[in-house]
C-alpha cells in the first residue's frame, strides 16, 4: 500500500480513497437491526506519514443482489464513517434500485466477472438527476484483453443510453505499475466513446462534485442550490433580516461583520459565473444567529 500512496505522490494526485468491499449477498443471518458493514480499515498511520502530500478518504464498495440493503444501510452506524459508498449490483433488480434509490454516491460495476449487466435509458437518467456517479476503473483494462473488451462494452452501454453523463474514472489499481497520470487516463476518454471535455471532467470536475456530495450525505443538513448568477448582498440588507429575525433568535449587529466581510468577498470573487452556495443552516434565524461563526457558509464556482 505504502509503495501505491509514493507513486500517486509522484504523479500528482492529492486526494484518494481505499477501497473496502463487502459482500452483502453473503452476509451471515442475524437479527434485524443489527450492524452488517464492518468498520473502516485503520489508515492513521498512513494519514500522518501523508499528512501533507494526500488526502486519504474510506470507501467501501457494497456487492448487493437485493432492495434489502437500503435497511441495512439506513440503521448502520459503521457506514456513516466511510466518506465514499459505491454500489456494485449483481442482478438487474439491483442494477435498478441502484440507479433510482441507492443510498450512495457511485455505482460501479466488477471488471473482472465481466459486464453482464448493462443500464437502460430511463434508470441512467434517473441516477444522473439523483447526483449518482458512474464508475468506469482504468487499471483492470490495462491488465488483461478480455477486461478491457467488457469495459469498453459498458462505457458504450453508457455512451448510448445516456450520452456519457456523470462518468468518473478510477484505477481500481492493486499494484503501483498499474496506475497512470491524470492526462493519460484522460486520453483514454475516447477509448470508452468520451469526447475531450468529458474525459478532462471526469478526472477534475465530477470527482469534485462527488466529494461534494458525499459530504453532504455524510452531514445530512447541506442544502446546494445553483444559481445562473450571483446575487449582490448590501450590507443594509443583510443587517435588515438581521434586525428582523432578533424577533425569533437573538442577535446583534455586532456578530454580523465578520459575516458582512465573507459575503463580500465571496460575491465579488464568484461575480459573473455560476455558483454553488452551501449553506449548513438554511433558516435566516439560524444562519444570523450568534453562533453563525460555527456554520459552514461558502461559495465556490462551477
Amino acid at each position: 500500500m505504502r509503495a501505491i500512496l509514493e507513486e500517486l505522490v509522484e504523479l500528482g494526485y492529492k486526494t484518494i480513497a481505499i477501497d473496502q468491499s463487502f459482500d452483502h449477498s453473503k452476509r451471515e443471518a442475524g437479527k434485524r437491526g443489527t450492524e452488517m458493514f464492518p468498520e473502516p480499515h485503520s489508515i492513521e498511520h498512513l494519514r500522518k506519514e501523508f499528512e501533507d502530500k494526500l488526502r486519504i478518504l474510506h470507501r467501501i464498495t457494497i456487492l448487493y443482489v437485493d432492495v434489502n440493503v437500503s435497511h441495512a444501510m439506513s440503521v448502520s452506524m459503521n457506514l456513516r464513517r466511510f466518506n465514499l459508498i459505491a454500489g456494485q449490483p449483481k442482478t438487474d433488480a439491483a442494477l435498478t434500485h441502484c440507479c433510482t434509490s441507492f443510498s450512495g454516491d457511485i455505482i460501479t460495476f466488477d471488471s473482472v466477472a465481466g459486464s453482464r449487466l448493462l443500464v437502460n435509458r430511463k434508470a441512467y437518467q434517473i441516477a444522473v438527476r439523483r447526483g449518482m456517479f458512474f464508475e468506469i476503473k482504468y487499471a483492470p483494462a490495462i491488465a488483461d484483453s478480455s477486461n478491457r473488451k467488457d469495459m469498453i462494452k459498458v462505457a458504450q452501454n453508457y455512451c448510448t443510453k445516456g450520452k456519457s453523463k456523470n462518468i468518473i474514472f478510477s484505477s481500481g489499481a492493486i499494484h503501483e505499475f498499474q496506475l497512470r497520470g491524470p492526462y493519460d487516463v484522460a486520453n483514454l476518454a475516447f477509448i470508452f466513446g468520451l469526447s475531450e471535455d468529458q474525459g478532462k471532467n471526469a478526472i477534475d470536475r465530477f470527482c469534485r462534485q462527488l466529494f461534494l456530495r458525499a459530504e453532504s450525505r455524510r452531514l445530512g443538513k447541506t442544502i446546494i442550490r445553483r444559481r445562473s448568477h450571483c446575487l449582490a448582498f448590501s450590507a443594509a440588507a443583510v443587517v435588515g433580516v438581521a434586525v428582523a429575525s432578533n424577533n425569533v433568535g437573538h442577535t446583534s449587529n455586532m456578530t454580523l461583520a465578520p459575516l458582512l466581510t465573507s459575503l463580500r468577498r465571496s460575491v465579488s470573487a464568484a461575480k459573473g459565473r455560476h455558483t454553488l452556495l452551501l449553506l449548513l443552516q438554511p433558516t435566516p434565524a439560524l444562519l444570523f444567529s450568534p453562533h453563525a461563526s460555527q456554520h459552514a457558509i461558502g461559495c465556490g464556482s462551477t
